[in-house]
């Protein structure tokens, strides 16, 4: 039986069709949304001699990234031009990395509006509320100034009315003209849902290389049956991609195909990545969701990874879209997570039996209270790896300021000297995680194992193994003071192709 595939991102689209020939499969299957593009035609018509910014506002699921693409070959909009930034990766120095960006891109492009303007998507941020009120006003002003004789239409995806209001308001008190009259914001609502069937179909056909649905023990009658069901649902929790995921899982369900696994499969397993360097929380939270519930806390982001294997050949030759799945939310989960890094520093003072390292880290001045092993406890209990293993809810928001950033900063330059310690100057990160495992089980958690045998995925030895019954849970630290995405990624990817090739050895 053929392997479905069916995306549900625009990002699965992308990966899944080479550069020359995307636009024109999109074509086959991608629904106009035309009370839309009159929208984006009129702002574009009014585009001269100054630029213009508008919100698309949409919730998650409809197919806002796969919309703002197709205006690209839609000419009647006079769009030359699709140019994406992901924010991701220009907001290391803030607000003013990413205007640098856009700025860039409009000197490049301004003197080819002849053949129609080009439109900058600002992709990965749908908020903005991590940054001061003077930085947000600041980011504004400046983008006010440089659409004023830029020519350039700026499309910024986001989610929530509530966001998108903060975002204008801010806008409005330094500039007048970003916006044109009464679009500022688009409202995309998506495909009509009466639709989604023949979408669908078109979708599996496209996708799967003109494969039918009997490919994949699927039929009509399924795709109604799934679409009935799914109409249930509150009208907010309705959108295409809920849609496909549940084809997906009536594929799954057809062909026993999650169930071969579970079969085979002891007791679930967890990877958990964990960053302890300084920024580790903010980049950590690209890569993972928080999520409402405890188990979609942390929980690894398909497209960011997806991104990361598609730009570099080596990964994309071990990485389909199907394993990559399978490794964070199939056969494996996978959480990405960070540690404050004055953790790293208490518990290894508190309960490391290495004189070394508590050598190497006495040559600081700490406080007095992170040698001791009850207050260690008490810090390790407020943490998102605690709480997350004992099932409770940690709490949003990052911290900014006050006693957390104080403990962060005294460790950072201990953190260094042991990072540079266990990468070559005779230590080992086997302290660190014989520490941390030992403050675990002072906390109360049992059958906790350090650098250990996988029970099944044989040769694989977790930094932390901790059983909970129901399943295993392997925690992977990376001491690293290299605080880039990519470094993120690199050390995610590696180590779970080590788990899928071993995990697959023992299916087989």
């Amino acid at each position: 039986m053929k392997t479905l595939i069916l995306p549900l991102t625009y990002e699965d689209i992308d990966n899944h069709f080479k550069s020359a020939e995307r636009d024109v499969k999109m074509m086959e299957f991608v629904s106009p949304l035309i009370e839309n593009e009159e929208e984006i035609a009129i702002i574009v018509k009014n585009i001269n001699t100054a630029g213009k910014l508008a919100f698309i506002l949409g919730k998650p699921g409809i197919g806002k990234s796969t919309f703002l693409h197709s205006i690209s070959w839609r000419s009647h909009l006079k769009i030359r031009k699709i140019i994406d930034i992901n924010v991701n990766d220009f907001l290391t120095d803030g607000l003013d990395s990413l205007f640098d960006e856009i700025n860039k891109i409009c000197n490049d492009e301004v003197s080819k509006n002849d053949a129609g303007i080009c439109s900058i998507i600002i992709n990965y941020l749908e908020y903005i509320d991590e940054y001061s009120e003077e930085l947000i006003k600041g980011f504004f002003r400046k983008l006010n100034g440089l659409l004023r004789n830029k020519p350039i239409l700026i499309l910024w995806p986001v989610v929530s009315q509530e966001d998108v209001d903060k975002m204008i308001l801010f806008s409005k008190h330094v500039s007048g003209t970003l916006y044109q009259r009464d679009r500022a914001i688009v409202n995309l609502q998506g495909p009509n849902s009466v639709d989604y069937v023949d979408i669908a179909k078109r979708t599996i056909k496209v996708l799967n290389d003109g494969a039918e649905l009997s490919d994949f023990g699927l039929t009509h009658e399924d795709l109604v049956e799934t679409y009935n069901d799914f109409i249930k649902l509150p009208l907010v929790e309705q959108n295409i991609r809920e849609y496909y995921s549940r084809i997906i899982s009536k594929w799954e369900i057809n062909n026993n195909y999650l169930d071969k696994i579970r079969i085979d499969i002891p007791k679930p397993t967890e990877v958990w990545f964990i960053f302890p360097f300084k920024e580790a929380e903010s980049l950590v939270n690209q890569f993972s969701r928080k999520g409402n519930r405890v188990e979609d806390a942390w929980t690894a982001v398909s497209d960011k990874f997806s991104d990361y294997i598609t730009e570099n050949k080596q990964r994309a030759a071990k990485w389909d879209s199907t394993r990559l799945q399978l490794a964070l939310h199939g056969a494996l989960k996978t959480r990405v997570m960070y540690l404050p890094t004055n953790l790293v520093i208490t518990t290894s003072l508190a309960f490391s039996d290495n004189q070394n390292l508590i050598t190497l880290i006495n040559k600081h001045i700490t406080p007095k209270h992170w040698n001791k092993k009850y207050q260690t406890k008490q810090s390790l209990k407020l943490s998102p790896i605690y709480k997350q293993l004992i099932n409770e809810s940690f709490p949003s928001g990052k911290r900014k300021g006050g006693p957390v950033l104080d403990a962060l900063n005294t460790a950072e330059p201990i953190y260094k000297e042991v990072v540079k310690w266990i990468s070559g100057g005779g230590g080992n990160d086997t302290h660190l995680n014989k520490a941390f495992a030992q403050t675990l089980m002072d906390c109360g958690l049992s059958n906790v194992r350090v650098e250990r045998e996988h029970p099944y995925i044989k040769s694989v030895y977790p930094d932390i193994q901790i059983d909970l019954g129901h399943k295993i849970i392997c925690l992977e630290f990376h001491y690293t003071t290299q605080n880039e995405p990519h470094i993120i990624a690199d050390y995610c990817l590696k180590k779970l192709d080590i788990y899928m090739t071993q995990l697959q050895a023992f299916l087989k």
